[in-house]
């Protein structure tokens, strides 16, 4: 075998190897679409208002999953059969989709303190609006998870609750769930001295859990990225040296 040769057959694993790695990210994105539309998402019954935004992000995991897998494996199948013809149409779509991708974000970017804002008045429209303390609805069942959890109180601290459906149904200024020690007689609904209920609102707490999972998919993206600009390259290569030997021969 040529170095030629040799470096040829390495460029077709390459090329299998990121469009496997390709496929398997398209199947993880279309299971999260399917389980996202279809799935008991509790974030979606948290979020009611915000909840139609989440589920077109379900859709376009799908779509973009199910695009992924047919890229993959053409990708795939036109590496091992040597197949000019798909490699070209590999190539064309996967720029294509990178055009789009930087595109995408950068608008992200552009809007990113816009989607906050709107994310955040949502939140807090859903917990003055739908949250009952010991609710039987997942909305009431989430929010007293979340400040147990987090030991917050409200989505900006207990003032949150004044004027909401809880003071209207219950005549008290924060739920039990906002206490510090819970089951302290002392903590019963009114008094807000801060050794009794927490202090801090819920807010931070949901933001660093988006922001930390927004970190992961940023870098998840950049993976993906650099794993499509690659094959771009590959393929079009891989395109060139088989026209250059069918040429020949």
């Amino acid at each position: 075998m040529t170095t030629l040769e040799g470096g040829f057959a390495l460029l077709k694993y390459i090329m299998f190897a990121f469009n496997l790695i390709i496929f398997m990210v398209g199947c993880v994105l279309f299971g999260i679409g399917i389980w996202i539309k279809y799935g008991d998402v509790l974030v979606l019954k948290i979020l009611e208002d915000y909840s139609a935004y989440l589920i077109n992000l379900g859709y376009f995991c799908i779509i973009a999953g199910f695009m992924l897998i047919v890229i993959g494996f053409i990708g795939c199948y036109g590496a091992v059969r040597e197949s000019r013809c798909l490699l070209l149409v590999f190539f064309l779509l996967v720029s294509l989709i990178f055009i789009g991708e930087i595109a995408v974000a950068v608008v992200a970017l552009m809007f990113r303190d816009l989607g906050m804002a709107i994310l955040r008045d949502q939140t807090l429209n859903t917990l003055q609006k739908k949250y009952v303390f010991n609710g039987s609805s997942v909305i009431s069942q989430g929010w007293d998870a979340i400040m147990v959890h987090f030991e917050c109180c409200g989505f900006d601290n207990y003032t949150d609750f004044e004027g909401s459906l809880f003071q209207e149904t219950t005549g008290l200024v924060y739920p039990l769930t906002c206490c510090i020690i819970l089951g302290n007689p002392a903590c019963n609904g009114n008094e807000t001295s801060v050794t009794l209920i927490n202090q801090q609102g819920c807010f931070p707490e949901l933001f660093e859990l988006l922001h930390d999972n927004s970190s992961l998919v940023g870098i998840t993206a950049a993976i993906i990225t650099v794993i499509e600009l690659s094959s771009i390259i590959i393929s079009l290569i891989l395109f060139c040296t088989i026209e250059i030997e069918e040429e020949e021969g």
